[in-house]
This record gives structure tokens, C-alpha cells and sequence, in this order.
């Protein structure tokens, strides 16, 4: 991702759907990007942020 200097031309509501690259991102979305790519995660319906994590099984590993 290339970051791309602006101005706000207005101040926005928070809590709203923006639209990245074309993709809609919500406040409760997951989002991962580096210099190459992004990635959004949205979050399940209906869930918090708390609970759509779930805990992983003893002795395994990422």
C-alpha cells in the first residue's frame, strides 16, 4: 500500500463504513496490510469483538 497525502475536506462521523481500495471496511473489521497487500476481516453478524475469537486447543501452536 502507497500511502496518499491529503487533506480532510470535512470532518466525518465515527463508527461509519469507508470504502478502501473499493472494499467496504466497518469499525469492527480486522484489518492487516503491509507494503504489498491488505486484508480486512469483517467481523461475524451479530458477535462482539470479544466473542468471534475463539481459544486455541492446548499445545497447539500459530
Amino acid at each position: 500500500m502507497i500511502h496518499a497525502p491529503g487533506a480532510k475536506k470535512a470532518v466525518g462521523r465515527l463508527k461509519t463504513e469507508v470504502r478502501c481500495g473499493g472494499v467496504p471496511v466497518n469499525a469492527d473489521d480486522v484489518v492487516a496490510a503491509d507494503e504489498d497487500e491488505g486484508v480486512v476481516v469483517p467481523r461475524p453478524a451479530g458477535r462482539t469483538r470479544a466473542s468471534w475469537s475463539s481459544p486455541r486447543p492446548a499445545g497447539t501452536r500459530c
